[in-house]
Formats: C-alpha cells, sequence, structure tokens
C-alpha cells in the first residue's frame, strides 16, 4: 500500500512537472537571450554538415587517415560474415548456437512492477532537472558544463533506477540477482560470447545502417545527430571525453542491462513469452533514445542483446556487446571529429 501511494505522487509530479517544464523552455526559446544560447548549445544540422563536407575534402586531400580504419573495418566485417556461415551451419545440423541455463522460468516481478521502475525513471529525472533548477537561483551555473551536467544527470538517474531493481529484486521479491542475470558463473566464457555475437551481428548492423542511408536520401529526410554525438563533436576537453567515454562506453551499458534484460526482460517474458519479450523490452529500449533514425539500429540491438540473455541466462554477454557498441560508436565519432578538423 505505501508504495502503491509513493508511485501515486511520483506520476503526479511527473505529470505537472514535465508539462511545465516544456511551458518554461518554449518561452525561453522565444527570447532572443533564450534562442542564442540554444543555439551556442546545440550541434545543428548546418554545422554537422559543415564537418562533413571539411571530413570529405580532407579525406580526397590525405587518403591514408582513413585507410587503416578502412582494413580493420572490413577485416570485422568479413570475421562477421565467416561468424554468421558458421552459426548457420550449426543452426542446419540442428546444434545450438549459444549454450546455457538460460533466465529463470518465472519471476516475482511482472509488467506492472516495470511501470513502476519507470516512473521512478522518469520521477528521479525531473527531481535531478528541478534540484537544478532551484540551485540555479541562488548559484551562478553560466559558466558550468552544460554537457557534464547533462552526462552525470543521467548516470544518477540511471544508477538510482538500476539501485532500486536490485533492491526490488533482493528484499521485495527475496530472489538472488541471479534472477536478473547477474552472475560471474563462466564468467571469461559469457564475455567471449559477447564478443563473438557483437562480431556476427555487425554484417547486419552494416546491412541496415546502409539501407537506413538509402532510404533517407531518397527522402531528402535528415535528423538532428544524437545528443551523445553532439557532446563528442563539440567537446574539446580531454578529462571532459573521458568521463563522457566512461559513462557511455561503461557504466551506462551496465545499468541499462539491469534494467533492460534483467528485469524488464524477465517480466515480459513471464507475461508473452521470449519471442514478444524480446521485441517489446527492445522497443521500450529503442524508444527511451528519443531519436527516430536511431530507432531501427537500436531495437535490433536490443533484440539481440535479451536473445543473448535468453539463450545464456546471464547479463555478462549482453552488457560486453553493449560496451563494445558504445566504444565503437564512440571512436568512430571521435574518427570523423579528428579527420573533420
Amino acid at each position: 500500500m505505501r508504495n502503491n501511494r509513493a508511485m501515486f505522487w511520483m506520476s503526479v509530479f511527473v505529470l505537472v512537472f514535465y508539462p511545465l517544464l516544456a511551458a518554461l523552455n518554449h518561452r525561453s526559446e522565444q527570447s532572443p537571450k533564450g534562442a542564442e544560447l540554444k543555439k551556442e548549445e546545440m550541434f545543428s544540422r548546418q554545422e554537422l554538415r559543415e564537418k562533413e563536407e571539411a571530413f570529405k575534402r580532407n579525406i580526397k586531400e590525405h587518403p591514408e587517415l582513413i585507410g587503416s580504419v578502412t582494413l580493420a573495418f572490413l577485416l570485422i566485417l568479413f570475421t562477421g560474415l565467416g561468424l554468421d556461415l558458421y552459426f548457420l551451419g550449426r543452426k542446419l545440423r540442428g546444434l545450438p548456437v549459444w549454450e546455457g541455463p538460460g533466465p529463470p522460468a518465472t519471476v516475482g516481478w511482472g509488467v506492472k512492477e516495470v511501470c513502476q521502475l519507470f516512473i521512478f525513471l522518469f520521477f528521479l529525472e525531473a527531481l535531478i532537472i528541478f534540484l537544478e533548477m532551484i540551485t540555479a537561483t541562488f548559484v551562478d551555473m553560466k559558466h558550468w558544463n552544460r554537457d557534464v551536467l547533462l552526462m552525470a544527470n543521467s548516470l544518477i538517474r540511471n544508477a538510482g533506477a538500476a539501485l532500486l531493481v536490485i533492491v526490488w529484486v533482493k528484499r521485495r521479491f527475496g530472489s538472488p540477482l541471479e534472477a536478473v542475470g547477474l552472475t560471474a558463473k563462466n564468467f571469461w566464457g559469457n564475455v567471449k560470447t559477447g564478443v563473438i555475437g557483437y562480431l556476427a551481428v555487425i554484417p547486419l548492423f552494416f546491412g541496415v545502417l546502409l539501407a537506413m542511408s538509402f532510404v533517407t536520401q531518397l527522402v531528402s529526410y535528415e535528423s538532428e545527430p544524437q545528443t551523445v554525438v553532439q557532446i563528442y563533436l563539440k567537446s574539446s576537453s580531454d578529462k571532459h571525453l573521458l568521463f563522457f567515454t566512461l559513462f557511455v562506453a561503461l557504466i551506462g551499458p551496465v545499468i541499462e542491462e539491469i534494467f533492460f534484460r534483467g528485469f524488464t526482460y524477465t517480466a515480459f517474458r513471464k507475461r508473452w513469452g521470449p519471442r514478444w519479450a524480446a521485441l517489446g523490452s527492445a522497443a521500450v529500449f529503442a524508444l527511451l533514445h528519443l531519436n527516430l533514425i536511431a530507432f531501427i539500429p537500436i531495437f535490433i540491438l536490443g533484440v539481440f542483446l535479451a536473445t543473448l540473455y535468453e539463450k545464456t541466462g546471464s547479463l555478462v554477454p549482453s552488457m560486453t556487446v553493449h560496451m563494445t557498441h558504445n566504444f565503437l560508436m564512440v571512436n568512430a565519432a571521435l574518427i570523423f571529429k579528428g579527420i573533420a578538423s
């Protein structure tokens, strides 16, 4: 009863706060000062096009800049294709692609608790923003790095949600952490499974990205770069980039796997079975990244991560894939930025 009451008031706070915040932001952006501030903070499409032109120009003038990167990518791509053929052969012979105990057949939590978790997630984000606004009335925050604040806020929000999952699993439901895939059993074997699995799925990602690039050019659609990409393209501080990379490529994937695969997927699986649970948890995972163009690649990644957890019963493979993917995306942004400079 007390938990339901707390969730009710959290929901009220979220439903009141976000519309008010949107109205305040809209009013601020209409003012000349607010419009100028927004222009300074955002990495616009025009700036991205300018970077792309500089990138192409520098590649033409110095083709050696991209040679080693292209060679490494082709090596990874053909390794992935080779693994795909190997796994296909195993499948045709009736052999398992991955072996493991799988997740628990049933868990104590369900869709209701998943909804409560996301209410808490949005509440925590709203509370952090609210406290930041209160602080700004007493402290001059004009010279604070907005990108660092954004990343720190995301870290606190996500860590809070992951901590809530762990507390619920241990205390509310009396289950071991193995129930959400947090186990050290066969740790290095699961890391190996994650690395091999990611290599095998790269050709699919590459094909999807090529198809999406063709379609977006066909319909002349341009989207804003993802927030994380904008941050990397803007930032020039090495210590800030190190903090961003630690969060994006290390801490973030661990936290997200706990509540997307370990908690959300198992709840959906209990209700709808593995197939629909993989699709449903991947859709939520992709939607929360708030980028239309990135939705399909992130959705495919989410389905693959859920499949790994389903086959192995451990979050270590999916965490490994998630970390590797984010680390490669970070490096791609930095390589692009370096060549375009």
